[in-house]
Protein backbone atom coordinates (compact mmCIF):
# COMPACT_ATOMS: atom_id res chain seq x y z
CA UNK A 1 0.00 0.00 0.00
CA UNK A 2 1.12 4.02 -0.87
CA UNK A 3 2.08 5.75 2.39
CA UNK A 4 0.82 8.69 2.60
CA UNK A 5 3.33 11.75 3.55
CA UNK A 6 4.36 14.84 3.64
CA UNK A 7 7.90 16.42 4.81
CA UNK A 8 9.83 19.84 4.79
CA UNK A 9 12.51 20.67 6.53
CA UNK A 10 12.13 23.60 9.24
CA UNK A 11 14.33 26.92 8.83
CA UNK A 12 16.38 25.66 12.12
CA UNK A 13 17.29 22.43 10.19
CA UNK A 14 14.73 19.97 12.24
CA UNK A 15 12.15 17.65 10.00
CA UNK A 16 8.68 17.79 10.00
CA UNK A 17 6.65 14.72 8.66
CA UNK A 18 2.49 14.40 8.48
CA UNK A 19 0.75 11.40 7.29
CA UNK A 20 -2.45 10.37 7.16
CA UNK A 21 -3.56 13.25 5.09
CA UNK A 22 -6.28 14.86 4.84
CA UNK A 23 -7.24 17.57 1.83
CA UNK A 24 -9.39 21.02 2.52
CA UNK A 25 -10.16 23.85 0.82
CA UNK A 26 -8.71 27.00 3.10
CA UNK A 27 -5.78 27.46 5.36
CA UNK A 28 -6.91 25.77 8.74
CA UNK A 29 -7.55 28.73 11.50
CA UNK A 30 -7.25 28.19 14.98
CA UNK A 31 -4.72 27.34 17.77
CA UNK A 32 -2.73 24.32 17.06
CA UNK A 33 -3.23 24.28 13.44
CA UNK A 34 -1.53 22.16 11.50
CA UNK A 35 -1.41 21.75 7.86
CA UNK A 36 0.85 21.15 4.80
CA UNK A 37 0.49 23.12 2.21
CA UNK A 38 0.53 20.87 -1.49
CA UNK A 39 -0.08 22.41 -4.97
CA UNK A 40 0.25 22.75 -8.80
CA UNK A 41 2.20 25.01 -10.66
CA UNK A 42 -0.95 26.04 -12.18
CA UNK A 43 -2.54 26.32 -8.27
CA UNK A 44 -5.35 24.62 -9.22
CA UNK A 45 -5.80 22.06 -6.60
CA UNK A 46 -8.97 23.29 -5.14
CA UNK A 47 -7.56 21.54 -1.58
CA UNK A 48 -4.43 22.44 -1.41
CA UNK A 49 -4.38 22.63 2.23
CA UNK A 50 -3.09 18.56 3.79
CA UNK A 51 -3.91 18.02 7.52
CA UNK A 52 -1.95 15.21 9.30
CA UNK A 53 -3.51 13.13 11.36
CA UNK A 54 0.00 11.90 12.90
CA UNK A 55 2.63 14.46 13.22
CA UNK A 56 6.29 14.48 13.94
CA UNK A 57 9.13 16.71 14.37
CA UNK A 58 12.76 15.37 14.11
CA UNK A 59 16.19 16.72 15.43
CA UNK A 60 17.85 14.90 12.33
CA UNK A 61 17.44 12.73 9.25
CA UNK A 62 18.69 10.03 10.07
CA UNK A 63 15.98 9.82 13.24
CA UNK A 64 13.51 10.22 10.57
CA UNK A 65 15.21 7.71 8.35
CA UNK A 66 15.14 5.66 11.43
CA UNK A 67 11.31 5.73 12.36
CA UNK A 68 9.82 6.37 9.58
CA UNK A 69 11.69 3.97 6.58
CA UNK A 70 13.64 1.11 8.58
CA UNK A 71 11.16 0.58 10.86
CA UNK A 72 8.67 -0.37 8.34
CA UNK A 73 8.51 -3.54 6.77
CA UNK A 74 6.94 -2.33 3.39
CA UNK A 75 9.85 -0.82 2.71
CA UNK A 76 11.93 -1.39 -0.39
CA UNK A 77 15.67 0.16 -1.40
CA UNK A 78 15.44 1.86 -4.55
CA UNK A 79 19.00 0.12 -6.03
CA UNK A 80 17.68 -0.79 -9.28
CA UNK A 81 19.04 0.08 -13.14
CA UNK A 82 17.37 3.34 -14.18
CA UNK A 83 16.86 3.96 -18.27
CA UNK A 84 16.63 7.42 -18.84
CA UNK A 85 15.16 8.83 -22.00
CA UNK A 86 15.33 12.90 -22.44
CA UNK A 87 14.01 15.13 -24.94
CA UNK A 88 15.58 16.31 -27.82
CA UNK A 89 17.75 19.19 -28.02
CA UNK A 90 16.04 19.97 -31.26
CA UNK A 91 12.77 20.20 -29.10
CA UNK A 92 13.90 22.79 -26.86
CA UNK A 93 14.80 24.47 -29.58
CA UNK A 94 11.74 24.60 -30.71
CA UNK A 95 10.77 26.09 -26.94
CA UNK A 96 13.59 28.64 -27.30
CA UNK A 97 13.03 29.74 -30.28
CA UNK A 98 8.92 30.38 -29.28
CA UNK A 99 9.60 32.40 -26.24
CA UNK A 100 12.47 34.69 -28.01
CA UNK A 101 9.76 35.35 -30.36
CA UNK A 102 7.58 36.43 -27.63
CA UNK A 103 9.84 38.72 -26.32
CA UNK A 104 10.38 40.54 -29.39
CA UNK A 105 7.61 41.02 -29.90
CA UNK A 106 7.13 42.52 -26.57
CA UNK A 107 4.52 39.67 -25.18
CA UNK A 108 7.13 38.76 -22.65
CA UNK A 109 10.05 39.77 -20.99
CA UNK A 110 11.22 36.38 -19.14
CA UNK A 111 9.92 33.05 -19.26
CA UNK A 112 11.07 29.96 -17.51
CA UNK A 113 10.72 26.50 -19.59
CA UNK A 114 11.17 23.31 -17.88
CA UNK A 115 13.36 20.21 -19.62
CA UNK A 116 12.45 16.73 -18.15
CA UNK A 117 14.24 13.36 -18.20
CA UNK A 118 12.13 10.10 -17.19
CA UNK A 119 12.44 6.53 -16.51
CA UNK A 120 10.17 3.63 -16.00
CA UNK A 121 10.23 1.84 -12.69
CA UNK A 122 8.91 -1.22 -10.74
CA UNK A 123 5.57 -1.40 -9.85
CA UNK A 124 5.36 -0.30 -6.01
CA UNK A 125 7.95 1.84 -5.66
CA UNK A 126 7.25 5.08 -4.10
CA UNK A 127 8.77 8.64 -3.28
CA UNK A 128 9.45 7.78 0.12
CA UNK A 129 11.60 5.54 -0.67
CA UNK A 130 14.49 7.70 -2.39
CA UNK A 131 14.71 9.82 0.83
CA UNK A 132 17.15 7.32 2.37
CA UNK A 133 19.65 8.09 -0.50
CA UNK A 134 19.60 11.79 0.76
CA UNK A 135 21.18 11.21 4.06
CA UNK A 136 24.79 11.45 2.84
CA UNK A 137 24.67 15.00 1.39
CA UNK A 138 22.23 16.08 4.25
CA UNK A 139 25.21 15.36 6.62
CA UNK A 140 27.38 17.95 5.14
CA UNK A 141 25.10 20.84 5.62
CA UNK A 142 25.63 22.71 8.79
CA UNK A 143 22.23 23.22 10.76
CA UNK A 144 22.37 26.87 11.40
CA UNK A 145 24.09 27.47 7.81
CA UNK A 146 21.82 30.49 6.28
CA UNK A 147 22.74 28.65 2.90
CA UNK A 148 21.16 25.88 3.76
CA UNK A 149 18.50 23.44 1.75
CA UNK A 150 15.38 22.09 2.63
CA UNK A 151 14.58 18.77 2.07
CA UNK A 152 10.63 18.10 0.94
CA UNK A 153 8.75 15.61 0.06
CA UNK A 154 5.42 14.04 -0.80
CA UNK A 155 3.55 10.99 -1.61
CA UNK A 156 -0.33 10.61 -2.05
CA UNK A 157 -1.50 7.42 -3.80
CA UNK A 158 0.79 6.58 -6.38
CA UNK A 159 2.52 9.85 -7.27
CA UNK A 160 4.93 12.20 -5.65
CA UNK A 161 7.85 13.91 -4.98
CA UNK A 162 11.33 14.58 -3.52
CA UNK A 163 13.90 17.21 -3.09
CA UNK A 164 16.44 19.28 -1.91
CA UNK A 165 15.48 22.66 -2.97
CA UNK A 166 17.87 26.03 -2.55
CA UNK A 167 14.89 28.94 -2.93
CA UNK A 168 12.66 29.39 -0.26
CA UNK A 169 8.97 30.47 -1.74
CA UNK A 170 7.97 32.73 1.58
CA UNK A 171 7.77 32.38 5.70
CA UNK A 172 5.64 34.46 7.41
CA UNK A 173 6.19 34.54 11.10
CA UNK A 174 4.82 37.25 13.65
CA UNK A 175 3.49 39.38 11.03
CA UNK A 176 6.85 39.52 9.22
CA UNK A 177 7.12 37.66 5.51
CA UNK A 178 10.66 36.62 4.27
CA UNK A 179 11.51 35.51 0.75
CA UNK A 180 13.65 35.47 -1.52
CA UNK A 181 15.14 36.12 -5.20
CA UNK A 182 17.12 33.13 -6.56
CA UNK A 183 18.09 33.77 -10.26
CA UNK A 184 21.00 32.87 -11.85
CA UNK A 185 23.23 29.86 -12.00
CA UNK A 186 27.18 28.77 -12.44
CA UNK A 187 28.73 25.45 -11.66
CA UNK A 188 30.75 25.76 -8.56
CA UNK A 189 33.98 26.95 -9.83
CA UNK A 190 32.95 29.35 -11.70
CA UNK A 191 31.96 32.53 -9.60
CA UNK A 192 34.59 35.03 -10.89
CA UNK A 193 33.46 35.13 -14.13
CA UNK A 194 29.16 34.64 -13.15
CA UNK A 195 29.48 37.61 -10.41
CA UNK A 196 30.24 40.12 -13.45
CA UNK A 197 27.68 38.86 -15.91
CA UNK A 198 25.28 40.99 -17.21
CA UNK A 199 22.74 38.30 -18.33
CA UNK A 200 22.70 36.33 -14.77
CA UNK A 201 22.48 40.44 -13.18
CA UNK A 202 19.81 41.18 -15.24
CA UNK A 203 17.61 37.72 -14.63
CA UNK A 204 18.52 38.64 -11.21
CA UNK A 205 17.58 41.54 -10.68
CA UNK A 206 13.77 40.67 -13.06
CA UNK A 207 12.91 38.58 -10.08
CA UNK A 208 14.24 40.53 -7.34
CA UNK A 209 12.35 44.11 -8.73
CA UNK A 210 8.70 42.10 -9.32
CA UNK A 211 8.68 40.69 -5.76
CA UNK A 212 9.60 44.35 -4.69
CA UNK A 213 6.69 45.77 -6.27
CA UNK A 214 4.43 42.91 -5.25
CA UNK A 215 5.19 43.21 -1.80
CA UNK A 216 5.31 46.98 -1.48
CA UNK A 217 0.98 46.41 -1.90
CA UNK A 218 1.43 45.39 1.67
CA UNK A 219 4.08 47.27 3.43
CA UNK A 220 7.58 48.88 3.34
CA UNK A 221 10.03 46.56 1.59
CA UNK A 222 13.36 45.93 3.00
CA UNK A 223 16.17 44.29 0.25
CA UNK A 224 18.94 42.84 1.13
CA UNK A 225 22.25 42.79 -0.89
CA UNK A 226 22.82 40.37 -3.69
CA UNK A 227 25.11 37.82 -2.85
CA UNK A 228 26.27 34.35 -3.97
CA UNK A 229 24.67 31.66 -3.02
CA UNK A 230 26.98 28.63 -2.49
CA UNK A 231 25.57 25.19 -3.15
CA UNK A 232 27.79 21.83 -3.56
CA UNK A 233 27.71 21.65 -6.80
CA UNK A 234 25.54 25.32 -8.25
CA UNK A 235 26.19 28.51 -7.17
CA UNK A 236 23.10 31.21 -7.52
CA UNK A 237 22.59 34.96 -7.08
CA UNK A 238 20.26 34.88 -4.13
CA UNK A 239 18.49 38.27 -2.20
CA UNK A 240 16.41 38.06 0.45
CA UNK A 241 13.30 40.43 0.76
CA UNK A 242 11.38 41.10 3.77
CA UNK A 243 8.12 43.15 4.69
CA UNK A 244 5.60 43.74 7.81
CA UNK A 245 2.27 41.91 6.67
CA UNK A 246 -0.93 43.66 7.79
CA UNK A 247 -2.81 42.01 10.47
CA UNK A 248 -5.13 39.81 9.36
CA UNK A 249 -3.77 38.68 5.79
CA UNK A 250 -4.66 35.26 4.90
CA UNK A 251 -1.96 33.21 3.59
CA UNK A 252 -3.79 32.02 0.71
CA UNK A 253 -3.65 34.99 -1.10
CA UNK A 254 -0.09 35.68 -0.42
CA UNK A 255 0.95 32.57 -2.07
CA UNK A 256 -1.87 33.76 -5.06
CA UNK A 257 -0.55 36.84 -5.55
CA UNK A 258 3.50 36.07 -5.39
CA UNK A 259 3.59 32.78 -7.55
CA UNK A 260 5.09 32.15 -9.97
CA UNK A 261 7.74 34.29 -9.06
CA UNK A 262 10.04 35.27 -12.34
CA UNK A 263 12.51 32.59 -11.35
CA UNK A 264 10.47 29.61 -12.36
CA UNK A 265 7.61 31.38 -14.13
CA UNK A 266 7.26 34.56 -16.25
CA UNK A 267 7.12 38.06 -16.56
CA UNK A 268 4.72 39.97 -17.30
CA UNK A 269 2.89 38.23 -13.87
CA UNK A 270 -0.28 37.91 -16.15
CA UNK A 271 -3.41 35.31 -16.53
CA UNK A 272 -2.31 34.91 -20.79
CA UNK A 273 1.22 34.25 -20.35
CA UNK A 274 0.77 31.79 -17.14
CA UNK A 275 -1.40 29.65 -20.07
CA UNK A 276 1.50 30.22 -22.44
CA UNK A 277 4.08 28.66 -19.95
CA UNK A 278 1.66 26.11 -19.05
CA UNK A 279 1.60 25.24 -22.77
CA UNK A 280 5.09 24.44 -23.05
CA UNK A 281 5.78 22.91 -19.91
CA UNK A 282 3.14 20.36 -20.98
CA UNK A 283 5.14 19.98 -24.13
CA UNK A 284 8.57 19.38 -22.56
CA UNK A 285 6.62 17.21 -20.36
CA UNK A 286 7.13 18.92 -17.34
CA UNK A 287 5.91 17.71 -13.72
CA UNK A 288 3.25 19.20 -12.42
CA UNK A 289 4.66 19.59 -9.14
CA UNK A 290 7.28 21.25 -10.21
CA UNK A 291 8.06 24.95 -8.90
CA UNK A 292 4.85 25.02 -6.94
CA UNK A 293 4.77 26.31 -3.45
CA UNK A 294 5.40 23.48 -0.83
CA UNK A 295 5.22 24.48 2.92
CA UNK A 296 3.96 24.08 6.05
CA UNK A 297 1.35 25.90 8.43
CA UNK A 298 2.43 25.15 12.51
CA UNK A 299 2.60 26.99 15.72
CA UNK A 300 0.92 30.20 13.93
CA UNK A 301 3.92 30.18 11.27
CA UNK A 302 4.22 29.35 7.46
CA UNK A 303 7.09 28.35 5.91
CA UNK A 304 7.17 27.55 2.22
CA UNK A 305 9.59 26.89 -0.45
CA UNK A 306 9.83 26.06 -4.18
CA UNK A 307 9.77 22.48 -5.34
CA UNK A 308 12.82 22.64 -7.64
CA UNK A 309 15.90 19.91 -7.48
CA UNK A 310 14.11 16.86 -7.16
CA UNK A 311 12.43 13.50 -8.69
CA UNK A 312 8.83 13.57 -9.32
CA UNK A 313 7.26 10.17 -9.72
CA UNK A 314 3.63 9.75 -11.74
CA UNK A 315 2.43 5.87 -11.65
CA UNK A 316 5.68 3.66 -12.42
CA UNK A 317 7.88 6.87 -14.34
CA UNK A 318 10.52 8.25 -12.58
CA UNK A 319 10.51 12.31 -14.12
CA UNK A 320 14.05 14.67 -13.59
CA UNK A 321 13.10 18.27 -14.68
CA UNK A 322 15.44 20.91 -14.69
CA UNK A 323 14.62 24.66 -15.68
CA UNK A 324 16.21 27.83 -17.04
CA UNK A 325 15.12 31.58 -17.44
CA UNK A 326 15.17 32.87 -20.52
CA UNK A 327 15.57 36.69 -21.41
CA UNK A 328 16.45 38.69 -24.75
CA UNK A 329 20.33 38.32 -23.91
CA UNK A 330 19.82 34.65 -23.42
CA UNK A 331 22.23 32.04 -25.72
CA UNK A 332 20.55 28.64 -26.72
CA UNK A 333 23.30 26.47 -25.98
CA UNK A 334 23.90 28.27 -22.65
CA UNK A 335 20.73 27.39 -21.74
CA UNK A 336 20.91 23.61 -22.59
CA UNK A 337 23.88 23.76 -20.54
CA UNK A 338 22.50 25.05 -17.45
CA UNK A 339 19.63 22.62 -17.76
CA UNK A 340 21.86 19.52 -18.01
CA UNK A 341 24.05 20.81 -15.07
CA UNK A 342 20.84 21.49 -12.74
CA UNK A 343 19.66 17.61 -13.33
CA UNK A 344 22.92 16.43 -12.38
CA UNK A 345 23.10 18.49 -9.24
CA UNK A 346 19.81 16.63 -8.46
CA UNK A 347 21.62 12.93 -10.00
CA UNK A 348 24.23 13.75 -7.07
CA UNK A 349 22.16 14.54 -4.38
CA UNK A 350 20.89 11.03 -4.87
CA UNK A 351 23.56 9.28 -6.08
CA UNK A 352 21.72 8.71 -9.45
CA UNK A 353 23.27 6.80 -12.69
CA UNK A 354 23.11 8.62 -15.66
Amino acid sequence: MPTDFALLQLPDGRFALGQDLVAQGGAPEGEGAVAFYVNRFALDDPRPWKRPQRFNIYDSYEQLIDEFLLSDKSYSSTDVKLNWSLLSAEGFEQVFASIQTDIKAGRAIKMVPVVTESCSIESGQQARDWLPRLTGRLNKQEKTSNDRSWVYGYNQGDEGFVGVTPERFLSLKHGVLETMALAGTVASGGEDEFNDNPKEITEHELVVSFIEELLAKYGEVERGQRRLLRLEDLTHFATRIRTEMPSGTRIDSVIAALHPTPAVGHLPHDSALLSRLQMLRAKLYCPIHFGAPFGLLWEGQFHSVVAIRGIFQTARRLHLPSGCGIIAQSNLESEWSELALKRQAVRNLFSLPK
